[in-house]
């Protein structure tokens, strides 16, 4: 192992010559070129040197070969150096393994700054954060990027079992971009975030994946969030952009809310855009549940826009989303084929004051095995406001009731877009020239789901206007002009 400060000084050499822990001081950067569980050279060694001194810190793991895994035979110390990053952007696909028995990172009081990048974390178990647990502290910060997750474990007996790869708690700023979290499991008596629980003041969580993670409760009262549980505190903001939730599940002995996404707050700022929500699976809110109980005067924000929910399935209501007690602003979302009992999109909790749906498609639910044909169930909710209701499209719109009182069209239950996923893009719904999606708004968000420039000319009319729904369609390769068919 090296350490690098004003200088390059091999570890070996600095402890012969009796420099010792206590002389690593000042900003050091630690070389891990070993992946062996202890000893010179290994990551253990590199978080105890750094924990010797204030920091701020870099550990970079630049061990030989690719794909090289670390098998952790007992805990790595606790991080309670200041400000520290571990990057394994010099070893590709460099794996740390929990082997299903120990938590991979975890952070002490001493530490307000941990970021890790180009890490794949697997088979870490705890009772909370099963691979990374960060304590609270009010300017504490995480920081993940282009991380992988796999398999990651919290599971408990008694209480709350949360965060199955990562629990943030409160207080504290949450930053994951470009990131995969997989298979990851909360498990416990009241479960959420079987990939990620947060209690965090600023949460951005940027183009990453999610998929299969599960949040399961054994009894208690409610569980969320089968791959995020969102619990903000009072003037918390939650920002997510370009994220995929593809099947997702959350199920428990009472209530089992989010599929994908379990979110609830006093009062704070909820903002998801630019997504995609597939296949996820709850009780309420197949895909989301977005939820708050608290009586003020101004209540909590949610923003939606460029989304899409196709294939998510709730045993009682809302197919794709559940949400109450906050205020909806929601421009450009596509809903297609969620099922549930009681609405097979959207259903209503408690109240909710919409100041804006406008540009959204809600095609035909999933009406087989027990899916309704309604969209929502507003049954014994309380929708108010005198927001702006336009350029909807329904395909069932008798249940929506004040959702869909003005400014809406209806849309043929046989017109469902086809979902495309081609070059990785986001994926979305694509609708055919006869739905009614194509160039029928005048004004838009200025990007769409995959962040391209609205409005298109989507008909080739020669005149630009937006679409309904999530994706913009471009002009197609061949149309037709002056009765002749041209190619261009």
């Amino acid at each position: 192992m090296r350490t690098e400060a004003s200088h390059r000084l091999p570890i070996s050499l600095a402890l012969a010559l009796g420099l010792g822990l206590a002389q690593v001081v000042g900003a050091a950067t630690f070389v891990v070129d070993s992946a062996e569980d202890s000893g010179e050279g290994s990551l253990r060694a590199a978080i105890t040197l750094a924990n010797a001194a204030p920091g701020p810190h870099v550990i970079e793991i630049q061990v030989p070969g690719s794909a090289v895994t670390l098998s952790l035979l007992s805990p790595l110390p606790v991080i309670s150096t200041a400000d520290l990053t571990i990057t394994a952007a010099a070893s590709p696909g460099f794996r740390i393994d929990g082997q299903t028995f120990h938590r991979i990172f975890e952070t002490g009081t001493g530490n307000t700054s941990l970021a890790l990048t180009d890490l794949h974390l697997r088979r870490g178990k705890a009772a909370r954060g099963g691979c990374v647990l960060a304590h609270a502290s009010a300017q504490a910060s995480l920081r993940l990027e282009r991380m992988r997750f796999e398999a990651c474990t919290a599971e408990g007996s008694s209480g709350e079992t949360v965060g199955g790869a990562v629990y943030q708690p409160q207080a504290a700023t949450l930053t994951v971009l470009d990131s995969a979290f997989t298979d990851n499991l909360a498990m416990g008596p009241s479960a959420g975030g079987g990939a990620i629980a947060t209690e965090a003041t600023s949460v951005d969580l940027r183009g990453s994946r999610f998929e299969r993670n599960f949040a399961l409760g054994s009894s208690g009262s409610v569980s969320a969030g089968g791959a995020l549980a969102l619990s903000l505190p009072e003037f918390g903001l939650a920002f997510l952009q370009g994220n995929r939730f593809i099947d997702n599940s959350v199920d428990g002995v009472q209530a089992a809310i989010g599929g994908a996404i379990g979110g609830s707050c006093p009062q704070c700022v909820i903002t998801i855009e630019q997504g995609y929500f597939g296949g996820n699976n709850a009780r309420s809110g197949g895909a989301l549940a977005i939820l708050s109980a608290s009586a003020v005067a101004l209540p909590p924000a949610l923003n939606l826009e460029n989304l899409s929910f196709e294939r998510n399935i709730a045993s009682l209501r809302g197919g794709a989303i559940e949400v109450g007690g906050f205020s909806l602003d929601a421009r450009n979302l596509s809903l297609q084929r969620n099922r549930a009992p009681g609405g097979g999109h959207l259903a209503v909790t408690g109240s909710l004051v919409v100041d804006r749906l406008s540009g959204t498609v809600l095609a035909a639910t999933d009406a087989s095995a027990g899916g309704s044909t309604s969209s929502c169930d507003l049954s014994g909710a309380l929708v108010q406001g005198g927001g702006l209701l336009r350029g909807n499209l329904f395909a069932e719109s008798a249940s929506c009731g004040a959702l869909a009182a003005s400014g809406a069209q209806p849309i043929s239950s046989s017109q469902l877009g086809t979902l495309d996923t081609r070059d990785g893009l986001m994926p979305v719904l694509v609708f055919g020239p006869d739905s009614g999606v194509i160039d029928s708004l005048s004004s838009c968000p200025v990007k769409d789901a995959r962040d391209t420039e609205r409005p298109i000319d989507g008909d080739g009319d020669g005149e630009a206007q937006c679409d309904v729904g999530a994706y913009e369609h471009p002009l197609p390769v061949a149309i037709f002009r002056n009765g002749f068919e041209s190619t261009p």
